[in-house]
């Protein structure tokens, strides 16, 4: 396992000398991992390193969606103005599983990063407020699919909203701690990292969006996530 988790490491793209940490786990077995170099700090990389997951976060944003949505407490056919008014009239038409399946039609990411600013940290109420300056979507909401981490940001708005509790509190309690992802949080700032994290870089702009992004975690606790989805523990799996 460890020669096919080199392997694959190669076909994705990593140099031998690029920073990596990765693992696989058939069943029962003991997880393999590969891990190369080190932090911008020197520290040595491994299983329980804290790092940026990027878009990974996507998949604990939806699943917290599900869970919502199973219990009653998010109706995924509720339009997005309901719960975030302050977008323009368009916001009518989205509903929710749009922005759960990127079919949204929100304006692409290249033009809200254009209002966001170069040098400016990327946040929910940043990304919110650019939402809020179209007049239009770029496409009809439900006609087509294109990726959208905007569409995530306001998914976890949504979820925030609906639940009145912020989405790292409500991710704690319902997936990292019942999955026994100890490492694993949703970090918002105001530092570009939470403490004990491999550093960004650069550290600034800091990505600091929820929802889209936003999640640190370690290969260990990402092994335990793979497994649990596999396994359907949470029982969403035919709602995401």
């Amino acid at each position: 396992m460890r020669r096919r988790l080199a392997v694959l490491a190669d076909q994705a793209g990593y140099g031998p000398d690029e920073p990596i940490v990765a693992g696989l786990q058939y069943g029962g077995r003991p997880p393999v991992l590969l891990a190369r170099g080190s932090t911008p700090d020197g520290e040595p990389l491994g299983a329980t390193t804290l790092a940026y997951t990027a878009s990974l976060a996507k998949q604990m944003t939806a699943a917290c969606a599900a869970q919502a949505a199973r219990q009653g407490e998010l109706d995924l056919e509720s339009p997005l103005s309901h719960l975030l008014p302050r977008l323009p009239a368009w916001a009518d038409a989205v509903r929710l599983r749009h922005l759960v399946h990127h079919t949204a039609g929100l304006p692409a990411d290249a033009r809200i990063d254009a209002l966001l600013g170069r040098d400016t940290d990327r946040t929910t109420e940043g990304v919110i407020q650019a939402l809020a300056r179209f007049p239009a979507p770029d496409r009809e909401p439900g006609a087509e699919y294109a990726y959208s981490n905007a569409g995530y940001v306001c998914l976890a708005a949504v979820l925030e909203r609906a639940l009145g509790r912020p989405l790292p509190d409500l991710a704690r309690s319902r997936l990292f701690t019942p999955l026994a992802m100890g490492r694993t949080r949703y970090w918002a700032g105001p530092g570009p990292a939470p403490p004990g994290a491999a550093p960004l870089v650069p550290p600034r702009p800091a990505p600091l969006s929820l929802g889209d992004g936003g999640v640190w975690s370690t290969a260990a606790d990402l092994l335990r996530w793979g497994r649990a989805l596999n396994a359907d523990e949470l029982g969403i799996s035919a709602l995401v």
